[in-house]
């Protein structure tokens, strides 16, 4: 677990304290007792325990409810953990958790997965508003964490005197998770981390089910147990559909067979999701994206490799089924509109297709770069791959109804934003 420093908010109401006082063991019995006591004082407490199971912690739970309960207003933060972790302790002696300008936000977003594609649009967009925003993301090395941290410095750069807190860690860190939850009031959560990616999962089945299927149950539990519960987006993928011909792909189509494991995870992670609805009522709303790009893309996916390949003639794009294939590209822009519709609406447990609505073949689209582009690009024909579907196309009627869903941005257009990024970024001559 890591938790950047400098981006950690001081504790809450705590502006002219002159006491803090940490409490080790602060949900036990005499813990308790003494917090009950300092939080009569104007003084700031921290309350540190591991909650363990020598006794029934759901007791414990129930004390530190109590004190929350007898003292809403105090500079009072919980922090489960335990005393043996160096780490944890180092992170509560340099920083205390409450949020820069976060005094009078009545939201505040966790975003997992933060420092991505779609993540860091996301908050770039959501700190156009008044709300405090956490970014979750443990800048893994599945692409260069070097492009996601530059990512994270462009947000800073545009949002200094926002109320935005940034932490490196993973979803499937528990005790991170209920650090988080317990410090800072979240009121929504728009969950975007997972391990991205179609064919490369058919080698690494584990790492995508831990990630994807178990981080998101263990973030789903770790928000069930608020007492304010949050609204909860996650964004799966159109690849849950699997290979079929019945076109367009509709919410309500049999899901059964993936032909990959990612895919698979994503779907198992819905299905968890759904549990968690119908046992603690959490309003969650699925995303299901289809083939998004744009400006600062994943470096994996086809418009970065194409776009690459227009300025490098050494490089050679591999295409699938003759450029047959068709996909149903959806601009960064009218996802990010998607996505913040859903986490407005509370919807109980809905799925719902993001999605421009028009699958072209793959053949197009490398047409229409090499126009915009004004270069040829190389490529060379490969038989279809196993865990590839043949067409992905998205029936977004259902978004149009229930999130106002209109994509503005067609391929032309969004081939010609994206190429233009490319070249300014990348300071490509014209």
């Amino acid at each position: 677990m890591t938790i950047i420093s400098d981006k950690l908010p001081s504790m809450k109401n705590s502006k002219n304290l002159s006491k803090i006082y940490l409490v080790t063991g602060g949900a036990g019995f005499v813990g308790s007792h003494l917090i009950d006591r300092l939080l009569e004082f104007d003084v700031g407490v921290i309350l540190l325990d591991n909650f363990n199971e020598y006794y029934s912690s759901k007791i414990k739970r129930k004390n530190v409810a109590l004190l929350q309960a007898h003292h809403p207003n105090s500079a009072f933060v919980i922090i489960e953990g335990s005393i043996n972790d160096v780490q944890l302790l180092n992170t509560i002696f340099s920083t205390l958790p409450s949020m820069k300008n976060s005094k009078n936000l009545s939201k505040i977003y966790l975003v997992t997965g933060g420092a991505g594609f779609v993540g860091s649009h996301l908050i770039d967009r959501l700190l156009e508003f008044d709300v405090g925003v956490i970014l979750l993301d443990n800048f893994n090395e599945y692409y260069s964490s070097k492009i996601k941290r530059k990512n994270v410095a462009l947000l800073q750069a545009r949002h200094p005197s926002s109320a935005f807190v940034i932490i490196e860690g993973s979803i499937n860190d528990v005790q991170l998770l209920n650090t988080i939850f317990s410090t800072y009031g979240i009121t929504h959560i728009a969950h975007l981390a997972a391990l991205p990616g179609v064919r490369s999962t058919a080698y690494h089945i584990n790492q995508y089910v831990e990630t994807n299927s178990i981080g998101t149950q263990l973030l789903l539990e770790a928000a069930s147990s608020l007492q304010r519960l949050p609204q909860f987006v996650f964004t799966s993928t159109s690849s849950v559909y699997g290979q079929t011909n019945n076109v367009p792909f509709i919410e309500t189509d049999s899901c059964a067979q993936p032909i990959s494991p990612y895919a698979a995870s994503k779907r198992s992670a819905e299905l968890i999701a759904h549990v968690y609805h119908r046992l603690y009522a959490l309003n969650i709303t699925i995303l299901r994206l289809f083939n998004v790009y744009g400006p600062r893309g994943r470096p994996d996916m086809m418009p970065f490799l194409l776009m690459n390949a227009c300025i490098d003639p050494s490089r050679i794009v591999d295409v699938y089924d003759n450029g047959d294939i068709q996909r149903d590209w959806t601009y960064i822009d009218d996802v990010i509109d998607g996505i913040i519709a859903a986490l407005q609406r509370p919807l109980g447990y809905e799925i719902i297709n993001i999605g421009y609505g028009t699958p072209i073949k793959l053949t197009k689209f490398i047409d229409q770069m090499q126009q915009v582009s004004n270069r040829q690009i190389r490529t060379q024909m490969k038989k279809s791959h196993r865990t590839e579907p043949s067409i992905t196309h998205c029936d977004n009627t259902k978004a149009r109804i229930l999130l106002d869903f209109v994509p503005k941005t067609n391929v032309s257009e969004g081939v010609k934003k994206t190429w233009l990024w490319f070249q300014q970024e990348y300071g490509v001559n014209k």
